[in-house]
C-alpha cells in the first residue's frame, strides 16, 4: 500500500512539475526577436506551403519568426494551436507575442497570426493571408474577430514585470539618438521590411548594412569600395574606430532592431563593384 501511494505521489509531482514548466513559457525577452523577424516579411506574397521571402503562408510565417528566436514550433496552424508548451489565454488577456488562431473554410482552426501590439484594448497582429495578398498587419476586429477561435501564449506573462524592469528592457533595445548618422539613419531607428528595400540597388543595400556597423566604429579594411566610400564621409572619419571584427561589433553593440535589419539586408545585397554618386 505504501509503495502504491509513493508511486502515485511521485507521478503527481512529475505531472505538476511538467505543467508548471509549460505554464512558465519561454523568456519574454524573445518576443522582440519574434516580432522583428515577422516584420521582415511585411509585403511578402502569400504562397500556400511557402516558407521564405519569395512567398510564405500563415504557419510558415509564425514558424520562421519563432525559429529566429530559437523556438521550434510545429509547421501547421492546428498543430501550433495544440503545442505542448505554453497555455491558452482569453481574448481580454492578449499580449505581444501571443498566437491568434482563426477558422478557415471547413476547418475550425485553419489560420494563425502573431499579436504585435495591444493598445487601448485594440489588438494588432501580423499574418500572411491570401485575403490580404500576403503578409500584412490587421486589427482583431470585423471579419477577423468573427473568425477568431482561440489564442495561445508561449512566453512568460508580461504583466508580471515592474515598470522599472520594462523601462530597462526598452532602453536596452534602443540606440542613442546621437548614433543616427549617415545617409540611411532609419536602419538604426526602426525595423525594415522587404518593401522598404525592394527598389534599392546592390550598392545602396550594401551601404545601408555597413552604415550600421560604421556608427559603432567598425574599421573597414577588406572591401576597397566600402573603404573608399566611408572614408569620404565626414561623420565616419570623426567616429572613433573600435574594431576590424564585424562579428564583435554585431554582438557587442548592435540593438535588436539593427541586428534584424543587418540580417534582412544580408539576404538581398548583391555585388557592388563601383559606386555611383550617393
Amino acid at each position: 500500500m505504501y509503495k502504491h501511494l509513493l508511486g502515485f505521489v511521485s507521478l503527481f509531482l512529475f505531472m505538476w512539475q511538467t505543467q508548471q514548466t509549460q505554464a512558465r513559457g519561454y523568456d519574454s525577452k524573445k518576443i522582440a526577436v519574434v516580432l522583428s523577424a515577422a516584420h521582415t516579411y511585411l509585403g511578402t506574397t502569400y504562397k500556400w506551403g511557402g516558407n521564405n521571402h519569395s512567398g510564405i503562408d500563415c504557419s510558415g510565417l509564425t514558424k520562421n519568426s519563432f525559429q529566429a528566436a530559437g523556438i521550434n514550433i510545429p509547421r501547421n496552424s492546428r498543430a501550433q494551436a495544440s503545442f505542448w508548451r505554453g497555455r491558452s489565454v482569453r481574448r481580454h488577456q492578449l499580449q505581444k507575442g501571443d498566437l491568434l488562431f482563426f477558422s478557415s473554410g471547413k476547418y475550425r482552426i485553419g489560420h494563425v497570426g502573431i499579436v504585435s501590439e495591444v493598445k487601448r484594448d485594440r489588438v494588432r497582429f501580423i499574418h500572411s493571408s491570401s485575403d490580404n495578398g500576403g503578409v500584412q498587419y490587421n486589427y482583431l476586429e470585423g471579419s477577423w474577430l468573427r473568425r477568431y477561435v482561440t489564442a495561445r501564449r508561449l512566453f512568460e506573462d508580461l504583466e508580471g514585470r515592474s515598470d522599472q524592469k520594462e523601462a530597462q528592457l526598452v532602453a536596452a533595445q534602443q540606440v542613442d539618438e546621437g548614433a543616427f548618422v549617415g545617409a540611411y539613419p532609419e536602419t538604426s531607428k526602426r525595423y525594415l521590411s522587404y518593401r522598404d528595400i525592394q527598389r534599392l540597388t546592390p550598392c545602396e543595400l550594401k551601404i545601408l548594412k555597413n552604415e550600421i556597423y560604421a556608427r559603432y566604429g567598425y574599421q573597414f579594411h577588406k572591401n576597397p569600395v566600402m573603404v573608399t566610400y566611408f572614408n569620404s564621409q565626414e561623420w565616419y572619419r570623426n567616429t572613433p574606430k573600435v574594431s576590424h571584427n564585424s562579428a564583435y561589433i554585431y554582438m557587442r553593440y548592435l540593438s535588436p532592431i539593427e541586428k534584424a535589419n543587418v540580417n534582412l539586408l544580408s539576404r538581398y545585397e548583391g555585388r557592388c563593384s563601383k559606386l555611383q554618386s550617393y
